[in-house]
């Protein structure tokens, strides 16, 4: 895991992550921008250059844990969620009960997509050569995908997030 091969304090680094975010948008958003706090000291010090985009750069947060939605959404980020899978059987239908993978025949990843899209979701991965597939079994994925699923959410219309 990186936290354990940069000597980063697990216990401390959801915290240190919250405060370094803060402190790197901070810069994006002032002209000048100082800060101090117990792990990180800044003198004040104009930034530049300043992103384009108002009121920064499209920023994105992996979501490794529960409650990883609310911080991403708190600091202002994009959400990427992720499953994990290290070892043993994958809970699929837990993952897929709990909206956390799209998994089934299209028209089940079209309805779960269009849901997500709905809810303001504008991008996705799609990872589909997770685990011990054959090349001819991601390839088919693939295909689906390209034939079935994107044409169909290409043509789907949003509705706004709590319509």
């Amino acid at each position: 895991m990186e936290q354990a091969a940069f000597g980063v304090d697990r216990e401390r680094s959801r915290e240190d992550w919250r405060e370094a975010i803060g402190i790197v948008t901070g810069m994006w958003r002032e002209e000048y921008f100082e800060y101090a706090s117990e792990r990180f000291r800044f003198p004040r010090r104009m930034v530049t250059p300043k992103p384009v985009q108002d009121p920064h750069p499209p920023a994105w947060m992996a979501a490794a844990c529960p409650g990883s939605a609310e911080v991403a959404g708190a600091a202002g980020l994009g959400l990427l969620s992720l499953g994990r899978i290290l070892e043993g059987d994958l809970p699929v239908r837990e993952f897929s009960d709990g909206d956390m993978i799209l998994i089934g025949d299209a028209e089940t990843i079209v309805s779960k997509a269009e849901r997500y899209a709905d809810l303001g979701v504008d991008q996705s991965i799609c990872y589909v050569q997770r685990g011990y597939l054959e090349h001819r079994e991601i390839l088919r994925t693939i295909e689906i995908l390209g034939r079935e699923v994107i044409p169909e959410l290409a043509r789907h219309v949003p509705r706004a997030a709590g319509a």
